[in-house]
């Protein structure tokens, strides 16, 4: 059987009614994990109306609280791959069967823990590669990769058992990296299919800094990314590029934050705050002491 959960935070209603159809016409089992304060009353009626199940969290629990609720239900429901969806991705009729169908011919060569599609950057609508690392074939149709995101990854449900659940202290971002990783350090390879495409939107906009584009996001998401950056860089089975390359630009994104926007001053307290819970190594979700 074939599963799927989708992870929404305060979302679009026309996009994630769209999602969900397609979703729940192609998959066994759909479950929705929603992070928003308040669950939308149109997003409690699709999912009853069509047999979804939804999970609500009133405080948000972070990605990787959610993706491991979420595989967990695939799994006691007896799902064999899960996919899992942000609310802003963007799929096509056959995507999941594609998919499926990849994975089947791949694995029969090595053993694969998770795929993704070729995931086509919404901004500037081109297809996401990867900079440094070089995709090697597994199969006429899918590469090996590194990592690859969580929206839009078929997870093998077996082998994530094996693997172990998603790292809940980084809360949200390197989530999903961290996982590819520690599957390839444990034998699994991560694979992505080439001829099946996702839209997804990475960031919220993009800025220019001394000829760089950049991705920009909510001022928070700075301190996630900037404490699991040095979280990670502490890691064996992390890869030694991602470790110079990432933490090589922190410095560089950091004056950029400064001098590119308009709310300098809370995007540089929340990098100062990364930085310093990176450095002392306290995890999970930042808990700011209110006035």
């Amino acid at each position: 059987m074939k599963g799927a959960l989708i992870v929404t935070y305060n979302p679009s209603q026309t996009q994630t009614l769209l999602l969900l159809e397609q979703l729940a016409n192609q998959t066994d089992v759909l479950v929705v994990i929603d992070n928003s304060k308040r669950s939308p009353q149109w997003l409690q009626e699709a999912c009853f109306n069509s047999d979804i199940e939804l999970k609500h969290y009133s405080t948000n629990v972070g990605l990787a609280n959610a993706h491991n609720t979420g595989l967990q239900y695939l799994n006691e429901r007896g799902c064999e791959v899960g996919f899992i969806f942000d609310q802003d991705s963007e799929i096509d009729d056959s995507f999941v069967t594609q998919m499926v169908s990849e994975y089947k011919k791949a694995k029969q060569s090595e053993n694969i823990a998770a795929v993704g599609p070729q995931v086509v950057c919404k901004f500037i609508n081109e297809d996401v590669k990867p900079r440094v690392q070089k995709r090697a074939p597994i199969t006429s149709g899918v590469d090996r990769a590194s990592q690859i995101i969580s929206s839009g990854m078929m997870v093998n449900l077996k082998l994530f058992s094996r693997i172990g659940s998603k790292d809940e202290r980084l809360f949200i971002d390197g989530v999903d990296h961290e996982w590819c990783w520690r599957a390839n350090s444990l034998g699994y390879s991560v694979g992505i299919v080439n001829s099946v495409k996702m839209i997804h939107e990475l960031g919220d906009s993009r800025s220019r800094f001394l000829g760089f584009t950049y991705k920009v996001g909510s001022p928070i998401r700075l301190y996630y990314q900037f404490r699991n950056n040095l979280l990670l860089s502490r890691r064996g089975y992390v890869p030694l590029y991602w470790k110079c390359r990432n933490l090589s630009l922190m410095m560089i994104k950091l004056v950029s934050m400064v001098i590119n926007h308009t709310d300098r001053k809370q995007r540089l307290k929340y990098m100062l705050l990364g930085i310093r819970d990176g450095v002392t190594g306290r995890s999970g979700k930042l808990k700011l002491k209110s006035k």
